[in-house]
């Protein structure tokens, strides 16, 4: 069964819950959070169900369920422990058009399922395995639910310099850059980044969340790479990595998008200001366009003044 995803917009619409469990408590829960005006019916009923209905968040009958329960109500889930009667509301609620779910194995007879769900403020992450293994579902959701939480943070946009020897096995090494791509990808907090060579350093520029640990992860990656010179530039401004965005050099994937030309001097091996002005020829030279007029490009320059 494949299904259509849809947010539905439950602000001020009644909506009935029969039965009182841990499961018609968590659908409770996400009823009141969407603003919806909700009705609950059971005999009996868990304490927090209870306690919403103390604080005047919800409207309870403890009792069992009538066909007038479902009077001008725009939405119902059917979380009892009884089969039959959660099928019967199914049945019912079809009838007289009111979109319904249920919570046990009458759920395809349903309008709806609910995925596992998190979310931060303004973002909601949803995951569904089209009703058939809910399990896996929780568990994608508990998987990047950590991820939401580090997105909460705000952004640091980071250079790093490492020095190579050239005449050693580090600063002839092919594989150097690959390697540190393949371990930055498993990095959580890590958005993007874009890392190439110049002259005889790896200079890596990394769009990374503040205050989770990653500053420190990072650093001890590229120190198990070569002689690390320390992190250059670290600015808490998403604005910065905006203008590079514009300007082709961060991409949504996170995989290197460009390669710095070869320094002119090597003085850009140990300085960053020179490897600072061969990442403004990149940038003016990215996908062919010439942005040095671009609001981008003064966005840019006043970045680059911070320094």
């Amino acid at each position: 069964m494949i299904s259509y995803p849809v947010n539905l917009l439950l602000e001020n619409r009644l909506c009935l819950v029969v039965g009182g469990g841990r499961v018609a408590r968590r659908k409770i829960e996400r009823l009141l959070l969407s603003g919806a005006r909700v009705r609950v019916v059971a005999p009996q009923v868990v304490a927090a169900i209870a306690a919403y209905a103390g604080q005047g968040r919800l409207e309870l009958s403890l009792r069992p369920f009538v066909d007038d329960d479902l009077r001008e109500v725009f939405l119902c889930f059917a979380a009892t422990s009884d089969a039959v009667l959660n099928r019967r509301l199914l049945e019912l609620a079809r009838t007289r058009r009111i979109l319904a779910c249920g919570v046990d194995e009458n759920w395809p007879q349903g309008d709806f399922i609910t995925p596992a769900g998190c979310g931060a403020p303004g973002l909601q992450l949803a995951v569904s395995t089209e009703g058939v293994a809910c399990r896996r579902a929780r568990e994608i959701r508990n998987y990047l639910r950590p991820q939401l939480e580090m997105l909460s943070l705000g952004p640091v946009l980071t250079v790093y310099v490492l020095e190579l020897d050239a005449g050693g096995d580090r600063g002839t090494d092919p594989e150097l850059e690959a390697r540190l791509e393949r371990q930055l990808r498993l990095v959580w907090g890590v958005r993007e980044f874009s890392c190439g060579r110049v002259a005889n350093s790896l200079q890596l520029v990394v769009l990374a969340v503040d205050g989770s640990g990653v500053a420190e992860l990072l650093e001890t990656l590229l120190r198990a790479a070569g002689n690390f010179s320390g992190a250059l530039f670290a600015q808490k401004d998403a604005a910065a990595f905006a203008c590079l965005r514009k300007m082709g050099l961060a991409s949504v994937p996170r995989t290197v998008v460009a390669e710095p030309r070869t320094a002119e001097s090597a003085e850009a091996a140990g300085v960053w200001g020179p490897g600072l002005r061969q990442l403004e020829q990149l940038l003016l030279n990215v996908e062919g366009g010439v942005l040095a007029e671009s609001e981008a490009w003064k966005g840019y320059e006043a970045f680059c003044r911070k320094l």
